[in-house]
């Protein structure tokens, strides 16, 4: 009798160690699967904010990119207007030459009024030493041609100039005359002229 309640008593004992035993085990397992369970979320969040800063990273490199080649484009478009200002301007200033030598040659090459006998250059080359013709446009907007060297006036050289203004249709007139840097009046202009077409 003592004997099989001694039997029951190490039986319930030991059922009740198993039981405690396979408790604690089973705790130990789902802490274990919770760790894990956290260890992966956690990987799996570190990756997503690893592609995050990847893809944010991506996007600022391609932004980046994009400005730099916004910027480039903008460089590359100034840079051609710029040439394009340059060689407007090139092509303006060689019109403008090119128009101011016609006028030289327009006046040089004509006959003036009734002095038929030479051309206006021919008779300034009688009258003047080493005369220098030039062009140029006026603070007026005017096309003017001038020629300028020495001449004989009063038993002495002195430096004359003779000034021309363009008008339309290839034609021109006498504007002004100086001898000595004073500005003659028509009387000297016309015995000037005289005397050139006279040699």
């Amino acid at each position: 009798m003592l004997y099989k309640k001694l039997l029951l008593s190490f039986t319930i004992i030991l059922l009740l160690l198993i039981a405690f035993t396979g408790c604690s085990s089973s705790n130990s397992i789902d802490n274990s699967k919770n760790i894990i369970a956290t260890t992966s979320q956690n990987n799996a969040n570190s990756q997503n904010n690893a592609n995050s800063q990847n893809n944010a990273n991506s996007q600022n490199n391609a932004n980046s990119q994009n400005n730099a080649n916004s910027q480039n484009n903008a460089n590359s478009q100034n840079n051609s207007n710029n040439q394009n200002s340059a060689n407007n301007s090139n092509n303006s200033n060689n019109t403008n030459e090119s128009i101011l030598q016609n006028d030289i040659f327009i006046v040089k090459n004509s006959i003036y009024s009734n002095y038929t006998n030479k051309t206006m250059g021919q008779a300034i080359q009688s009258m003047m030493d080493s005369p220098d013709w030039e062009a140029f446009v006026g603070d007026d907007g005017n096309q003017y041609v001038q020629v300028g060297g020495y001449v004989s006036y009063n038993n002495k050289s002195t430096i004359a100039i003779l000034q021309y203004v363009m008008l339309q249709q290839n034609t021109y007139m006498i504007y002004a005359f100086y001898v000595d840097g004073v500005i003659q009046n028509q009387s000297t202009i016309n015995q000037f002229l005289q005397a050139a077409y006279s040699y």
